[in-house]
């Protein structure tokens, strides 16, 4: 088993880092974290979980060092659990309290985006008061904590997966000798309710490049709101597929940017209107969850796509299935799209006899089959399950983020 980077020793000015590494052994721990909770304005509920985990004893050279008061708590007992407002579980059994962050000069909460390869500028606004950046020296030590006491998938390659330099294939399992390279990327907010992040996460699901928050922590939050959340599913199947993706990462610059404030205003601007179609957005994060190669995803983009457009087909009426309301309806609103399907990976066939070739994957994978898209001439010139999958999520939320600026003519739609 190899080691995983972060885990601090404890000195007497409160634990300052090492570039020593030991390998151990794997050992059933305890975990409290925190997770989301559909529908929930809350965004976090405290969740206690037993979980098999590597507690290695790596450690790597990081900037300044944790005060005091946190020492000791990276790998030993987990802490008695304090009020939801006034404690913060972050990863394995590290606990870090708001007054941690404070006495390390944090004042303004921070979210750690887990699948950035490099921004353009040296911020970005996001949104309103949302600022994306590379973490402070501040941040770093407590980034890296975190980091260690995550579950590990297991995998040689996720080891000091953002410290290493880039290539992530070249087979260097070593982090950078400066801290600044390593990709530590974090949205600053100031809001002192921690569910805004989850609101921005939503935005972030539906911009053309997505971007993956691993957790957040604020050091001064709101009465009854928690000081931290994990989005522990998601880093885990990030760090799966990552594994096996040619490049996993992303590049952020000022129009990835635009599109993601432009969600964000949409969402807002949308979330109490009658017609907020608030179920199809939550599923469609749900969705993370699942790993990456899974079919269930394509069933799962499918669902949401037809619980937005189609009504339950009349069974007199030939012309009414689902598969013909779904291709209709597209093609009607392709021409509104401010960005249109591009069906040019498909080789020209156009939308209404790719959505038929895509209703045939669709069956099939509903039905226990396996695809095969070299030898099946129905399904080749689909290409491949990753093309066919990234036409129906970019159509699933191209057609959300028409609900959210014309929710009446999705819902007239709907029952046409």
């Amino acid at each position: 088993m190899l080691p995983r980077p972060g885990l601090a020793k404890k000195s007497a000015g409160g634990r300052q880092y090492s570039t020593q590494a030991k390998q151990s052994g794997t050992k059933l721990l305890s975990l409290h974290f925190s997770i989301s909770s559909s529908g929930q304005s809350g965004f976090t509920q405290p969740v206690t979980a037993a979980l098999r985990c590597r507690q290695s004893r790596a450690t790597m050279s990081v900037a300044g060092s944790l005060p005091a008061s946190s020492a000791g708590r990276s790998r030993g007992h987990p802490r008695a659990t304090p009020s939801a407002h006034s404690r913060a579980w972050i990863g394995g059994t590290t606990t870090i309290l708001p007054n941690d962050l404070l006495q390390r000069g944090i004042t303004n909460g921070f979210a750690f985006v887990i699948n950035i390869k490099r921004i353009q500028e040296p911020s970005l606004e996001l949104a309103p008061g949302f600022l994306l950046r590379k973490a402070t020296p501040a941040e770093r030590p407590i980034i890296t904590e975190i980091i260690e006491s995550m579950p590990s998938t297991g995998h040689p390659l996720e080891e000091f997966f953002w410290q290493r330099p880039l290539p992530l294939n070249a087979g260097l399992l070593a982090p950078s000798a400066q801290a600044e390279d390593w990709r530590y990327f974090v949205i600053e907010f100031q809001s002192r309710r921690i569910d805004t992040i989850f609101e921005l996460q939503q935005a972030l699901d539906l911009s053309p490049t997505e971007l993956d928050i691993g957790f957040a922590l604020s050091p001064n939050p709101a009465p009854t709101y928690p000081s931290a959340s994990y989005s522990f599913s998601r880093v885990y199947q990030f760090l799966q597929s990552a594994t096996w993706a040619s490049d996993p990462l992303v590049e952020v610059g000022q129009s990835v940017a635009d599109e993601i404030r432009g969600a964000h205003a949409l969402l807002q601007s949308a979330r109490s209107h009658p017609l907020f179609p608030r179920r199809q957005i939550s599923q469609m994060g749900e969705l993370k969850d699942l790993p990456e190669s899974s079919p269930l995803r394509f069933l799962g983009f499918f669902s949401i796509l037809e619980s937005l457009l189609t009504h339950p087909p009349i069974p007199t009426d030939p012309y009414d299935s689902i598969t013909r309301q779904v291709t209709t309806k597209l093609k009607l609103l392709n021409a509104r799209f401010d960005r249109p399907l591009d069906y040019t990976p498909f080789g020209g066939m156009g939308s209404d006899k790719t959505w038929k070739k895509m209703y045939k994957y669709r069956s099939l994978i509903a039905h226990g089959g396996t695809a095969n898209f070299s030898k099946d001439p129905e399904l080749k010139p689909l290409k491949d399950e990753g093309t066919a999958l990234e036409l129906l999520k970019t159509a699933t939320k191209t057609v959300i983020l028409e609900a959210l600026k014309e929710p009446q003519l999705i819902a007239d739609l709907q029952q046409c």
